[in-house]
């Protein structure tokens, strides 16, 4: 997503002066409705993953599949309210994903204490990420680019940090955790950003110079409506949401 974000480019007028407000979500509900299928298919994801399903590591992932995205969201809601004067339910819901993400490493492997913490430090790497972006102007429509790279990223990285040596040896038949493991959950993020770079790089340059990645300025303008999804109507030369 990083690649194809920097490579394309921004949508037409995301970053001009007053292109914020512009581009806002503009169906808050259908948005709730997915961040809660996405939040229950989490738990076939995570407790289904554990290769083999044993009932007290199921039990056990499960607890923590829902602590850290539950952390995620409050710290989100106090932060928003600190820094905005408002709470803000796009932050929110985004900030359960990015809880979500952060403790899918470490589900069966940490307490579950700590998977709360997990879910708001990965509430703050999104927020944080999503402000990076913005300042040096990436335009991801959707966050994927905070909420699963950044925030995987730290919850690969939490899970050789908090990993247990009894949680680790209940799920996994080994006792591995402790500094080793942080050295080597920090060598597959490294790898895993170089083999994703080599395989997707290449291809959206290609892509690009291929003239097939992105339409054309004067359909960009009027995509949503070319598809019967205008979010926006132009009455007296004044954009209404509608």
């Amino acid at each position: 997503a990083f690649w194809a974000a920097l490579v394309i480019g921004p949508r037409l007028g995301r970053f001009d002066e007053g292109g914020e407000e512009g581009f806002a979500p503009h169906n808050v509900s259908l948005q709730t409705l997915g961040v809660f299928i996405l939040w229950f298919g989490w738990y076939g994801f995570n407790c289904g993953s554990t290769l083999l399903f044993d009932g007290g590591v199921a039990s056990k992932v499960a607890v923590t599949t829902t602590l850290a995205p539950a952390g995620a969201v409050v710290t989100s809601i106090i932060v928003s309210r600190l820094l905005k004067g408002h709470y803000d339910i796009g932050d929110a819901l985004n900030s359960a994903l990015a809880g979500l993400v952060s403790i899918t490493a470490g589900c069966p492997v940490v307490d579950d204490g700590t998977s709360i913490g997990i879910g708001a430090i990965g509430c703050l790497v999104y927020l944080g990420a999503d402000k990076l972006l913005k300042l040096i102007k990436l335009d991801d429509p959707v966050n994927a680019i905070p909420v699963h790279g950044f925030a995987g990223m730290w919850g690969v990285l939490a899970a050789g940090i908090f990993a247990t040596p009894g949680d680790t040896a209940a799920a996994y038949g080994s006792e591995c955790a402790g500094s080793g493991q942080v050295v080597v959950q920090l060598v597959f993020i490294g790898v895993l950003i170089a083999f994703v770079t080599a395989l997707v790089l290449p291809v959206v340059i290609a892509l690009k110079f291929g003239k097939i990645l992105r339409v054309s300025p004067e359909l960009e303008e009027n995509l949503d409506s070319e598809h019967g999804g205008a979010s926006v109507t132009f009455l007296d030369d004044t954009a209404k949401t509608i």
